[in-house]
């Protein structure tokens, strides 16, 4: 299994531009100060990650470990799109310190069908991503996300909350975890295009905090439920 998460792992990048009717490739970089799931941090030190990504007949999309179904054509401002996605919190494939796995990795791999609606317009956003596990704990877990344009051009603000299952909030926090609110997030992200090469970056500051108190206090968290992090995300167009 190790093996397999690997493999998949290698190939995370954030969503292509498919530069093809049947078929596009991208490959991207990503950076990021520490590694947090859910609001729970499972790793502390910096890593990086790189790969590529594929497209076909821009509906079908692998994007490291998530193979996802796109109905709608990507003009439109509803978004809905389905899919399986690999969970797992194990060490990065490049950490750029020293850092031994302990009780922040605690959980076992699993996979997640997720479905997410979503509907854009003049820089306003909402969304509603619908999952349930389908291996550890067959538990139902939600996201809420709003996101408003800011005044400088390209910068946007996002809020989200994540709400689950008592299994799937334990799955992220421990076995004391309860059920309802689990997290929140707030992020401010900045798109950078025109570049030299046909690609994109996007720079992220978020803040998440996990949410209840028996929740900050399960085995995982240990009471560290706030948590800061910065992503650069690169991306290079092929096809």
């Amino acid at each position: 299994m190790q093996n397999f998460k690997s493999i998949l792992l290698v190939l995370c990048l954030y969503p292509s531009i498919s530069l093809a009717k049947n078929f596009g490739m991208s490959l991207g970089g990503f950076f990021s100060s520490q590694s947090v799931f859910r609001g729970a941090q499972t790793w502390p030190k910096p890593s990086m990650m790189a790969g590529p990504s594929f497209t076909f007949f821009e509906k079908v999309s692998l994007k490291g470990p998530s193979l996802t179904y796109s109905f709608l054509d990507k003009k439109s401002p509803f978004s809905i799109e389905a899919g399986v996605h690999l969970l797992s919190d194990g060490k990065p494939l490049i950490s750029l310190g020293s850092h031994d796995e302990d009780y922040r990795n605690q959980r076992s791999s699993t996979f997640e069908f997720q479905t997410k609606f979503s509907f854009k317009f003049r820089g306003f956003s909402a969304g509603l991503m619908l999952a349930k596990d389908l291996d550890e704990t067959k538990a139902l877990y939600s996201e809420l996300n709003f996101g408003i344009p800011a005044y400088i051009k390209f910068l946007s603000l996002e809020y989200l909350i994540g709400i689950g299952e008592k299994g799937a909030n334990q799955y992220s926090y421990g076995p004391s975890a309860v059920s309802g609110v689990g997290w929140q997030q707030f992020s401010l992200s900045y798109l950078m295009i025109n570049l030299p090469w046909d690609g994109v970056i996007i720079n992220s500051a978020s803040y998440s905090k996990v949410l209840q108190d028996e929740n900050k206090t399960a085995d995982y968290i240990r009471s560290n439920e706030g948590n800061f992090v910065f992503r650069t995300i690169l991306v290079w167009n092929l096809l």
